[in-house]
This record gives C-alpha cells, sequence and structure tokens, in this order.
C-alpha cells in the first residue's frame, strides 16, 4: 500500500480594516502555542496561505469579500 500525503485545507474569515503586514509571523506563532510539534515534526508539510489586501506600509488594508 502506497503511503500518500493528505490534504486539508482550513479557511477562516478575517474581519475588520487592517491587518499587519506581517500577519504571517504572529499567524505562525499562535499556531506553534497551540499545537507546538508544527515546528519541530520534520514529518509536517504544510504552509501558510495568503490573505488578499493592499500592502500600506506596515500594514494591509483589507477589501470586501
Amino acid at each position: 500500500m502506497e503511503n500518500t500525503p493528505h490534504c486539508t485545507d482550513l479557511y477562516w474569515q478575517v474581519q475588520g480594516y487592517s491587518i499587519p503586514a506581517d500577519y504571517r509571523y504572529w499567524l505562525y506563532s499562535g499556531l506553534v502555542l497551540v499545537y507546538p510539534p508544527l515546528k519541530t515534526d520534520t514529518e509536517w508539510r504544510w504552509q501558510l496561505g495568503g490573505i488578499d489586501g493592499a500592502a500600506n506600509g506596515s500594514s494591509l488594508i483589507l477589501g470586501e469579500a
């Protein structure tokens, strides 16, 4: 039997006018706080997707969905 990786996409709604442009760092840090193996387990292959918005200095201005 072949061992094939499973893929799961997680989505959630972002509300508000803007978020920090470096949100990926803060999101990653929060996820690792909740589930520490994300940082250390080399068997996991995962990535953070992007959030659409217009860059404005150190912020990302969110548009309407």
